[in-house]
């Protein structure tokens, strides 16, 4: 994430749903720029344990690979 922070575009993000039915069932999605405009700062907080973020949204930003 540091390093796609650091770079205005070119970083790719890519979110797999896995299905425990099998391999061919899972689903991957891809979010171009996907951290384009986010504020790290919670990253330089050395007191964070975990950052959650909501799936559902993160999902549907996706698509297919371009």
């Amino acid at each position: 994430m540091l390093a796609a922070l650091s770079t205005e575009y070119g970083y790719w993000l890519a979110v797999v749903s896995v299905i425990l039915d099998g391999l061919e069932h899972d689903q991957i999605s891809y979010i171009g720029d996907a951290f384009q405009g986010v504020e790290p700062a919670w990253l330089t907080d050395f007191d964070v344990a975990s950052q959650n973020l909501v799936w559902a949204k993160w999902w549907a930003r996706g698509g297919e690979f371009f």
